[in-house]
C-alpha cells in the first residue's frame, strides 16, 4: 500500500486460480483472502495498543517498566511466549521484544473504552470497501461485553479479529503521520459512453498526532534493528515493522496459529507499507518467518519507484534503560 495515499499497489495470495478451471482451486482463494479472511492478529495488534498509549496515556518511549515473564492482573495471569528474567525495560523495549506482561502495563494507562474507540477509528470491526465483494469486517465487541480476560488479551491482539487489509490500513495511518487514508484499489471507471470517472483520493482522517506517529516509527525500527524482525532489514534503508503470532481459533478452542508481519520503509520518508499473514503454518512457531518476504517486496517497490536510500542512521530507542542492551530473551 502507498503509505501517503492509501493506494493498494498489490494484493496477492499464495494460491492462484486458473480462470479456465476455477473449481480446481479451493473456493477460499476465489476472492482475495487479504479482504475476506479475518483472524486474531496477535502481536501486530500491539501497534494500535502502543500508539494509543503514547497518544492518550501520558507515557513516553523511554519510560521504565519492570517486566517479569509472568504477571497477575486483576486475577488474570498473563505470560510471555518464552520464559525470561525480570527486566527493567523502556516502553520502546517492551514493544521491541513484544513482551505481553509489559504490554498490559503500558495498555492500562488508558481506559478500555479509549482503546476500543481507537480500534474502531482504525477500521477494526467494520467493512473496508475497495470495490470488491466479500469483505470481512472482523469481530470487535464493545468493552461492556469483554470478560475478565478479554480486556487484557485485546491489548496484545487476541479477543478480536481483523483482516490483513485492516492491518495494512492501521500501519498506513501510523506511517502517514497519523492520518488514515482509506485503501483504494480502483483508480477510475468507464461509463457506457466511454467517459472516464476518476475516483478521488480520500481526504484522510487524523487518528494520531504526528508526534505519536513519529515515535511509533522509531519503536518499529527497534523491532527490526534489535528485536524480532531482523530479516526485514534492507541495506541502505531504514525499515520499521511489527511481528505477530496469534493463536487461531478452531472448533472447540484454539488449535493453531497465524503468523504475520507489517513493515514500512523508508522511515525517514515513509512510502510503502506491506502486510503479510500466513494462516496455520506448520512446524515450530519459533522457526516461522515472513519478515524476509516483506523485505523482498519492499526492496522491489523501493527500486521500482526509485526511492532514494535513507540518509540517516537508525533512530531506534534502547531496549533497557541501562547497558548492556544485549541480554538473554
Amino acid at each position: 500500500m502507498n503509505a501517503k495515499t492509501g493506494e493498494i499497489v498489490a494484493m496477492a495470495d499464495s494460491t492462484t486460480v486458473d480462470p479456465s478451471d476455477p473449481t480446481a482451486t479451493d473456493s477460499l482463494f476465489w476472492r482475495p483472502t487479504s479482504l475476506t479472511q479475518s483472524y486474531e492478529p496477535g502481536s501486530t495488534g500491539k501497534i494500535s495498543t502502543f500508539a494509543t498509549a503514547l497518544e492518550e496515556g501520558g507515557i513516553s518511549p523511554t519510560d521504565t517498566w519492570t517486566v517479569p515473564n509472568k504477571q497477575e492482573f486483576d486475577g488474570q495471569v498473563i505470560n510471555d511466549s518464552m520464559p525470561h528474567d525480570t527486566y527493567d525495560m523502556t516502553t520502546a523495549g517492551i514493544f521491541t521484544r513484544s513482551y505481553n506482561t509489559g504490554t498490559v502495563q503500558v495498555a492500562q494507562t488508558v481506559d478500555d473504552q479509549v482503546r476500543y474507540d481507537y480500534l474502531k477509528q482504525l477500521g477494526v470491526g467494520d467493512h473496508i470497501d475497495i470495490g470488491l465483494p466479500g469483505s470481512n469486517q472482523g469481530i470487535l465487541v464493545e468493552p461492556s461485553q469483554w470478560d475478565g480476560r478479554q480486556r487484557f488479551t485485546t491489548m496484545f491482539g487476541q479477543g478480536y479479529t481483523q483482516t490483513t487489509l485492516h492491518l495494512a490500513q492501521i500501519l498506513q495511518t501510523v506511517a502517514n503521520g497519523g492520518v488514515e487514508k482509506k485503501p483504494q484499489l480502483i483508480d477510475a471507471y468507464i461509463d457506457a459512453d466511454g467517459s472516464e470517472n476518476v475516483i478521488p483520493e480520500d481526504e484522510g482522517t487524523r487518528i494520531y498526532s504526528e508526534e505519536t506517529s513519529e515515535e511509533m516509527l522509531r519503536l518499529m525500527e527497534g523491532v527490526v534493528e534489535l528485536g524480532t524482525a531482523a530479516p526485514a532489514q534492507i541495506p541502505g534503508y531504514r525499515v520499521g515493522g511489527k511481528t505477530g503470532t496469534g493463536e487461531a481459533a478452531g472448533v472447540g478452542g484454539y488449535d493453531g496459529y497465524t503468523t504475520s508481519f507489517a513493515g514500512v520503509a523508508p522511515l525517514d520518508d515513509p512510502q510503502f507499507v506491506v502486510a503479510i499473514s500466513v494462516h496455520r503454518p506448520q512446524g515450530d512457531w519459533k522457526t516461522w518467518q515472513v519478515e524476509d518476504t516483506a523485505a523482498e517486496v519492499l526492496s522491489y517497490l523501493l527500486t521500482k519507484y526509485n526511492v532514494p536510500p535513507s540518509d540517516q542512521e537508525p533512530q531506534n530507542y534502547d531496549v533497557f534503560p541501562e547497558d548492556p542492551q544485549k541480554r538473554p530473551w
